[in-house]
């Protein structure tokens, strides 16, 4: 995700803000260093807005070791950490196992010929009896939707056969918000 510069972005953006109400004991944070840099375009209109303008300005509300993180973060495009919610207890960050979407077998043999082809031997799909040479007489698929069941009715040599699975790949850990609405003064509208 941190390569993807439209996601990239934000992140940057959510760590620059944790980091300066950090450094700053919470009486700054990156709302104040973007009306700083609007007031500074608007004295100065003709004021490019570049890595360097941002490190200096940024320079102004981030300690020594703050701005040598984030002057590493841009200039090296390491992987940016996710930083805990700065609403404490009301929001929380956790890395959730999570798996992508996987089909479990490929996907243009299926939409061509109606035909199940390179089932993967550790998908889901396999686990629950898709294998190669089906025919697909129906299906139900949500793609990129892993939380919602793949159902499939495929002819096998025993007969059509009607199969179910979660079109998920093999874990891993991705950093994820939470809203905690049972904790003392947080209410969030549904």
């Amino acid at each position: 995700m941190n390569n993807l510069a439209y996601v990239r972005g934000p992140i940057l953006a959510l760590w620059l803000d944790a980091k300066i109400q950090a450094d700053s004991g919470s009486k700054r944070s990156l709302d104040t260093l973007m009306l700083q840099m609007t007031e500074d375009a608007v004295s100065a209109p003709n004021i490019r807005l570049t890595n360097r303008r941002i490190f200096q300005t940024t320079a102004k509300y981030l300690s020594a070791q703050g701005q040598k993180e984030l002057r590493n973060l841009v200039e090296s495009g390491k992987d940016i950490p996710i930083p805990p919610f700065p609403q404490g207890s009301c929001v929380t960050l956790s890395n959730d196992s999570i798996g992508k979407f996987e089909l479990g077998f490929d996907r243009e043999a299926l939409e061509k010929k109606s035909i199940i082809e390179r089932v993967l031997p550790e998908s889901n799909a396999y686990s629950a009896g898709v294998r190669d040479g089906q025919q697909v007489l129906g299906e139900s698929i949500h793609f990129d939707d892993l939380n919602k069941p793949v159902h499939l009715t495929v002819r096998t040599s025993e007969g059509v056969k009607a199969i179910e699975y979660l079109p998920q790949g093999r874990p891993v850990p991705i950093p994820q918000y939470h809203l905690n609405n049972t904790a003392q003064g947080c209410q969030f509208a549904d």
